[in-house]
């Protein structure tokens, strides 16, 4: 939005009065413009109050093309402004710099799915889905970072839903795999599973800082790649490290996982290896340093098992005896990954040690957070200590913090020293939110871990005929 302080806040109802009163100073001074016979210089005419309104270029752009400001017309959404921090967003082009393809994402009333990734140097490589209006520095950071790829997109009126996978890839993957069982959100699902499976963020860390992932076809077998890497040693010792990219190119495999992007970017058929679009590769990638190790560890303390109870017996070590198998366990590994992400509100919270200051008046509000060195405990307030937070819990993280930290971080009590703008995310209608959140915010981190832990090797095998 290049507007972040004023067209997101924690309360609707301050948003919606924020945004009438943007609405009349933009109004105010349409209206001074063409009094003054519509000069063409915004910037020399412009008197700009930041209390009331910041005029970034898209509102500069419009108020010369002279659109009035329609408060009928005024749309207030929800967003997902840092990682488990949602906020309510105007999702409106007057006073966004540049929505791009998200009104094709997110009409009014339509509903999508969403998986967002970043691609920066800054930061590491973030995967995350959702179901409301992404910002574009979701996980942090500066610039164009993140992209998003629906599994829907629309008209603008939502009408003309299609799915987002297309054809083509849905055909190669049940040819892949020898499956005409396999759906789209099969697709969809794999492809979550794929971008946080450990060995894939590690083996092509350096192509996802700048680049954007490409998905290849998950194999039981890893022995084939094992001596490959063997044979490709160089005479030194040392592995030589290959870029799926031009691996790619060689091989001459491309394919289509979207044919849109939140850049706006559309293609057809199969696009050339180098094009900044997520692709369902019919081969290969080509080997870094041969297999990473088959399964991570997962420290969780007992009363988290004794929490989930048959849940924690749900997502032992996945392993398949042939590539379909191995397909099936990934995508059930994403599916479940996409509903505690998505509706993470809706999960169990984590049984955590409540202390409450004696003497300190019962409070569930938040100013600022923070944890004890250790991070075994979380200072809620001045009444409560919330402890017994597992180590595990930090093992989840989306690019330089944790899924709890970015929670620590984003709710707290923070005025912006330019325009004035308080923003408070304790809910008078819902006290307890916060705490129930950081409650569920861990549950989510551990069984995330759990489910990446439970995760069959990529076992990348070598395309026929090489």
């Amino acid at each position: 939005s290049n507007n972040d302080d004023y067209v997101y806040s924690f309360s609707n109802q301050n948003l919606a009065a924020r945004a009438q009163s943007m609405m009349q100073e933009y109004s105010r001074e349409l209206d001074r413009w063409r009094r003054e016979g519509r000069p063409k210089d915004a910037e020399k005419f412009l008197r700009v109050d930041e209390s009331k309104l910041k005029w970034v270029r898209h509102t500069k752009r419009e108020l010369l093309r002279g659109r009035e400001a329609n408060p009928k017309q005024l749309v207030i959404r929800e967003g997902i402004y840092r990682p488990f921090s949602k906020q309510h967003y105007i999702f409106d082009p007057l006073f966004n710099e540049d929505l791009y393809q998200l009104p094709q994402f997110f009409p009014a009333e339509a509903e999508n799915s969403v998986v967002c990734v970043n691609m920066t140097g800054e930061r590491p490589f973030v995967a995350l889905a959702t179901n409301v209006i992404p910002n574009l520095v979701m996980a942090g950071g500066f610039g164009c970072t993140t992209q998003c790829f629906p599994f829907y997109t629309y008209a603008e009126d939502g009408t003309d839903r299609r799915e987002n996978i297309t054809d083509w890839a849905l055909e190669q993957f049940r040819s892949h795999y020898h499956d005409p069982s396999i759906s789209k959100w099969d697709i969809f699902h794999y492809i979550y599973a794929v971008l946080h499976h450990p060995e894939y963020r590690e083996r092509y860390a350096a192509n996802l800082r700048r680049e954007l992932p490409r998905v290849p076809f998950v194999s039981a077998s890893s022995t084939t790649l094992s001596s490959r890497a063997e044979r490709e040693r160089p005479k030194d010792g040392h592995a030589e490290s290959r870029d799926p990219a031009s691996a790619s190119a060689r091989e001459g495999v491309g394919g289509e996982f979207s044919a849109r992007s939140s850049s706006g970017e559309e293609r057809g058929g199969n696009p050339s290896p180098g094009s900044r679009q997520t692709r369902a590769y019919t081969g290969s990638f080509d080997s870094v340093n041969g297999l990473a190790s088959e399964s991570i560890h997962c420290a969780q303390d007992d009363s988290f098992k004794r929490m989930n109870g048959t849940q924690d017996d749900s997502f032992k070590k996945m392993k398949g005896t042939n590539d379909g198998e191995v397909f099936r366990a990934f995508v059930k590994a994403g599916a479940r990954l996409a509903e505690i992400h998505v509706h993470y509100e809706k999960q169990d919270e984590y049984p955590l040690t409540k202390r409450e200051k004696e003497g300190e008046k019962l409070d569930w509000s938040v100013t600022k957070m923070r944890l004890s060195k250790d991070k075994t405990s979380l200072i809620y307030n001045q009444f409560l200590t919330l402890s017994g937070i597992p180590p595990a819990t930090y093992e989840y993280r989306l690019g330089n913090r944790s899924a709890l930290e970015w929670v620590i971080d984003q709710y707290q009590v923070s005025t912006d020293k330019r325009s004035g703008i308080t923003n408070d995310p304790n809910r008078a209608d819902d006290p307890r939110y916060i705490l129930r959140l950081i409650g569920q915010v861990i549950t989510v981190s551990l069984e995330t871990v759990k489910i990446l832990g439970s995760l069959p090797a990529l076992g990348i095998a070598e395309t026929s005929g090489r």
